[in-house]
């Protein structure tokens, strides 16, 4: 078989654009489940928390107002009412830490606050301050609050009232402890454990750490398992079969979602997720949580589990989700030459799930941990034994909404096609950008990625080069030993988990 050799990543300067525009809640008759935007926040970027990390809380029995001294307030739902039915405006509340909330006015106008139908008819603007001090600051200044009763502790495990507690949290409506009742309809006063496992789908925090997985914006498609279900197995959408495509536009539907996940409530988190979605997380990412199924046999991928045997293992939900990103990873052939791709499937040597992007290449963590011939950088434990790189975009317009100068990364070949000279790296081509070695003219797309650093866990993703073997790599990792010193950066990568 005739291989193409000295592989070479090339980065594309593309013009900014607008992001996705967002995705209308609606109920699929077909398929019976509720789709919205997934979200990073909890319960709002500014919310405060206490010296162990919890969210404040605030205690609806310390309601006072301004003029009218202590007032009984109820919450029902999410609305704050006031027993002698005057207005919630200027009510101060304690909470359970030092600091104070200030409910500036109602806002029933829902459009002022979220360009989507909710169910909350009232929302708020809602002030803080720590200490008594003068100065109060806004809690949500791109959105609304709403009140949700309960707590929340650091790992965003939900803590529900008992029958005296009169406790609740001021949720930002951008926040998915909001989003799961307003949007998806699954308040905690109807099922505590679904509520729960809704805000870990919608952060996509599979290692129940309160940690996401996502970025705004992604749309999220999610639905109950009913235990009355006759044939749940029925929604099932399967998976793509995209690893050898080299065109990414042709091999995958932007508009189609796929199956991603199963949820459970409290610390659970996922009871498993998709291979798709495995690939673009580091290897062992939900260490002593969720075994990985790409390097521990005793982990199970959620597209080889039937949804009925899903629910038989806790799953309250399941979502879907159209695929945006892929997992960029870096191969090592025999030879000692690189390949830094979206191609392939990552995975332990032995695994039936291993798919390399060319014969001949072993991922990196594996290659070292079993013993291979060839040179490993580092130890099987450091970052760069792990391949990962990061996420590189299939849309311009996907991932995080920030800095939308994006630059299209590609893989770009020397044209010998011969297996045992197999090898990769990169480089951008375009504006302002840096050419490809010569020769390197067969080019294809990888993805996007930024071409400016963000304030949001990117790193610099440079190439190198090693004159001894003729190898062109891109990593976001440290120079390994042989490679010349300074890289050039190609754009900018998120490494998100």
């Amino acid at each position: 078989m005739n291989m193409r050799t000295s592989v070479l990543l090339v980065v594309v300067a593309v013009a900014g654009c607008s992001p996705r525009g967002n995705h209308t809640v609606a109920i699929d008759s077909d398929q019976d489940f509720l789709v919205d935007e997934q979200g990073r926040q909890l319960i709002g970027q500014l919310a405060p928390r206490d010296s162990r990390g919890n969210y404040v809380y605030a205690d609806l029995a310390t309601a006072r107002s301004e003029t009218d001294g202590d007032v009984t307030v109820s919450l029902v739902g999410t609305t704050l009412q006031r027993t002698d039915g005057d207005l919630i405006d200027g009510v101060i509340f304690d909470s359970s830490s030092n600091w104070q909330f200030r409910v500036e006015h109602e806002i029933a106008d829902e459009t002022s606050c979220s360009d989507q139908p909710t169910s909350a008819k009232i929302h708020y603007r809602v002030t803080m301050r720590e200490g008594g001090e003068e100065a109060w600051s806004d809690l949500c200044p791109d959105s609304c609050a709403v009140p949700v009763q309960g707590r929340w502790t650091d790992l965003g495990l939900y803590g529900p009232n008992s029958s005296t507690d009169q406790w609740f949290t001021f949720a930002c409506t951008e926040a998915v402890a909001y989003k799961c009742i307003g949007y998806w309809a699954w308040p905690p006063w109807d099922d505590v454990d679904e509520y729960q496992a809704c805000t870990r789908m919608a952060m996509f925090d599979a290692c129940a750490e309160n940690i996401p997985g996502t970025f705004d914006g992604t749309t999220v498609g999610m639905w109950s398992l009913d235990p009355n279900e006759p044939n749940p197995d029925k929604r099932y959408h399967g998976q793509p079969d995209y690893f050898d495509d080299w065109d990414q536009s042709q091999s995958i539907d932007p508009t189609k979602p796929y199956f991603e996940g199963g949820w459970a409530s409290g610390g659970m988190g996922a009871i498993c997720v998709s291979k798709y979605r495995f690939q673009t997380v580091k290897p062992d990412f939900c260490v002593g949580r969720m075994p990985d199924p790409r390097f521990d046999p005793s982990g199970q991928f959620c597209d080889e589990i039937l949804l009925s045997s899903l629910r038989n293992r806790g799953a309250l939900t399941v979502s879907e989700s159209p695929i945006y990103d892929r997992g960029l990873y870096t191969w090592r052939h025999s030879s000692g030459r690189t390949l830094t791709t979206v191609r392939g499937y990552y995975a332990s040597p032995v695994s039936d799930h291993l798919h390399p992007p060319e014969p001949g290449y072993c991922p990196v963590r594996s290659c070292c941990d079993s013993g291979w011939a060839g040179t490993c950088p580092g130890s099987p434990n450091d970052n760069w034994a792990h391949g990962f790189e990061g996420i590189v975009w299939t849309q311009i317009d996907a991932g995080p909404r920030l800095d939308q100068e994006r630059v299209e990364l590609q893989t770009c070949y020397d044209g010998v096609r011969n297996y045992a000279n197999a090898a990769a790296s990169t480089t951008t081509t375009g504006s302002g950008t840096v050419e490809p070695p010569t020769d390197y003219d067969d080019c294809r797309t990888e993805g996007y990625i930024f071409k400016n650093p963000q304030l949001f866990h990117t790193r610099p993703l440079r190439r190198y080069y090693n004159p001894a073997i003729d190898d062109y790599l891109a990593t976001t990792k440290a120079r390994p030993a042989g490679y010349t010193k300074g890289g050039v950066v190609l754009g900018h990568i998120v490494v998100r988990r």
